[in-house]
């Protein structure tokens, strides 16, 4: 026999005809070493009780609890008691310390925690020199003894939670709003802002163009995509850039927006918009979709804000401590009859406040409460959780609600409550086996409406295309409402380029555009005049497009040394000769007649610009070599024409 407890010997005798009685007795071991030996542990509220079995003193074993950062355990009320003594009810004959003694004529607890609660046993206290409290587990009542009382098995220790303090933070990161609203301008808001206004009767007064978003104190990306009446989803945008469009030709239908980084494992983003004719649209999160699409309805109003996610877990009797769940999940079984002992909900961001709840336990009744992840209900004592209550503090009190629910046996899944109601039963003899918890906006409501709405999704579309003058091969398209566009004509027109497809108010449309349009469409060709290209009229003409120089030409070329496609040139001559000199100028313009380019002929040697190397450029390559003139008095062409063999 090695360990400390409580044991049972049973004898059986038997006679000659194999019949047989019992006798047994039964002693406790205490301690065999000099160090406590725990032999049942347990916990209530966040409060940790742990019986130990021992040879010390009262006074020992508070020093001792001191030392591993407890005390001796104080029953200051019903469910303290109550804890406590089916912590130690399979013990069927010794006392265990407790923080209790007697100072001057009156009962204290260790803690200095008010002594007003009180469960002695039949006539106790009695003898004036027994002035310690140890429980007495038959009964669980208190029976006053001495600090080395013999009939003492051992002592519990109690170790409490951590007080209350609140994490709100003064810094809180917030979602910017940035609207382009017609008739209205540019217009920004802060997180929970709502941001535009109900419509007037006119389809177009104060619908939301273009939509920009980014995030404050808070490290992460908000990304977002709009879909445009007559243009359907663009592309995705993220942290301030523009998604739909800034001069007000179009309305955005419906919005989708979400987070990345670390602030989405903290924070969902909630968002709702008004639609015209159509009212306010049910709180979308994180990538749903809000508004209407198909319609022509543009959104008129919307607000964003950030809301904390909700974090929790459940203690599951047989299986002990669950995974943590987020908004909403299920935390705990159903269709397994395992009730639940304890719970602990918290928020995975704190910048708006704290969460505060507590767990009705059976035989107990209401525990108290806990705070930010701190166990409430109990664990060891095979209590089962019947009920809940939870409630958000400080900012996130005003801002959002705390939804939740349980699982109850025999029942199913109860209704939602929100901000200390009570879910789940009481007095009814039913154990909760699950839970689901979020936050949410205020005055948020579980709806199965969808977010937004489709309009005529099924109905083909016809895409008529206008050539705008050219000449197109294919004169319309039919598009499936949330389709591409696919692959569109290519037009052509005389001396022009082609530059896109595009819709009345300008909305380019190409292959990837989605076919989110309310009606028929006709999209136009825009046309650029082609640009003109120059080119050498023979091998030996070289045109420098970086420096605009053309080289390569002899002294008294006439016109006619470059040709320009899509366009003509015309020759400046630097000299009265009308000859072509360094310096001489070719400009070419379009087929308009509109001036798009310059070029300037070198001619290597012809300093002066009169088309031949003589005698006077010579003088000139001569004084500009010996510095006499500065290279600051000529220009760019006459120092490149001082290069007269060319070498460099």
């Amino acid at each position: 026999m090695h360990d400390a407890g409580f044991y049972s010997i049973y004898v059986y005798a038997y006679d000659n005809s194999g019949n047989y009685s019992v006798s047994n007795c039964e002693f406790t071991v205490r301690s065999l070493s000099s160090e406590p030996s725990q032999v049942a542990s347990c916990t209530l509220d966040g409060h940790t009780y742990t019986a130990y079995v021992s040879t010390k003193t009262w006074h020992e074993a508070r020093s001792w609890c001191e030392s591993q950062g407890g005390h001796l355990a104080t029953i200051v009320e019903s469910s303290e008691w109550n804890a406590t003594n089916r912590l130690v009810d399979d013990f069927s004959e010794p006392h265990f310390y407790i923080g209790g003694y007697k100072e001057n004529g009156a009962w204290k607890w260790v803690t200095d925690e008010t002594f007003s609660y009180t469960c002695w046993g039949e006539g106790q206290p009695d003898y004036d020199n027994e002035n310690k409290i140890a429980l007495w587990n038959h009964s669980g009542h208190w029976n006053n003894v001495i600090s080395s009382e013999s009939t003492v098995y051992g002592f519990i220790l109690e170790k409490d939670p951590s007080a209350f303090s609140t994490k709100e933070q003064t810094t809180k990161p917030s979602v910017a709003t940035t609207a382009y609203i017609l008739n209205e301008g540019e217009v920004s808001v802060s997180d929970d802002t709502t941001l535009g206004t109900a419509p007037s009767d006119n389809i177009s007064a104060n619908r939301i163009s273009g939509l920009k978003f980014s995030l404050t104190n808070y490290s992460g990306s908000i990304h977002y995509s709009a879909h445009v009446s007559n243009v359907g989803w663009q592309s995705e945008k993220k942290d301030g850039e523009l998604a739909g469009v800034s001069n007000y030709s179009e309305g955005i239908e419906a919005i989708k927006i979400s987070l990345s980084g670390d602030i989405a494992s903290r924070y969902s983003v909630y968002y709702h918009t008004f639609v015209f004719g159509k009212g306010w649209n049910p709180w979308a999160k994180d990538g749903e979709i809000s508004g209407t699409i198909g319609g022509g309805f543009p959104i008129t109003a919307i607000r964003v804000m950030l809301v904390p996610k909700a974090t929790y877990c459940v203690h599951v009797a047989e299986q002990g401590w669950t995974a943590n769940e987020q908004q909403g999940a299920t935390a705990g079984t159903t269709g397994q009859d395992l009730p639940l002992e304890a719970i602990a909900i918290d928020l995975c961001g704190h910048s708006y406040g704290d969460v505060k709840y507590k767990t009705h336990m059976a035989y107990i009744g209401w525990g108290h409460s806990r705070y930010n992840g701190g166990y409430s209900g109990s664990t060891g004592l095979a209590l089962r959780a019947e009920a809940f209550q939870a409630e958000l503090l400080g900012t996130a009190a005003s801002k959002y609600d705390i939804l939740y629910r349980a699982h109850v046996s025999d029942i199913g899944w109860l209704d939602w409550q929100r901000n200390g109601a009570t879910a789940g039963t009481t007095g009814e003899d039913r154990q909760m086996e699950a839970i689901q918890v979020m936050v949410v906006p205020k005055n948020y409501q579980i709806t199965d409406t969808p977010t937004y709405k489709t309009y005529d999704e099924s109905i083909k579309r016809t895409i008529y295309f206008n050539a705008n003058g050219g000449t197109c091969s294919t004169q319309s398209k039919e598009i499936t409402f949330g389709s591409t566009y696919g692959t569109l004509p290519v037009p052509t027109k005389a001396d022009k380029a082609f530059v896109g497809w595009f819709t009345d108010t300008n909305v380019p449309v190409t292959s990837t555009t989605m076919c989110g349009l309310s009606g028929n469409i006709t999209v136009y060709a825009h046309w650029v005049t082609k640009s003109p290209v120059i080119n050498p009229a023979d091998s030996n003409t070289v045109i420098d497009k970086s420096t605009h120089f053309v080289y390569g030409l002899s002294g008294g070329t006439a016109q006619g040394c470059v040709s320009v496609t899509d366009g003509t040139a015309t020759y400046e001559y630097p000299t009265a000769k009308q000859v072509m000199g360094t310096g001489t100028k070719i400009k070419v313009y379009n087929i308009e007649q509109t001036l798009v380019d310059t070029y300037t002929v070198v001619i290597f040697g012809d300093v002066d610009g009169d088309g031949w190397y003589d005698g006077t450029d010579a003088y000139f390559v001569r004084l500009v070599a010996n510095g006499l003139i500065a290279r600051s008095a000529l220009t760019d062409a006459q120092l490149a024409a001082c290069d007269a063999n060319h070498d460099g």
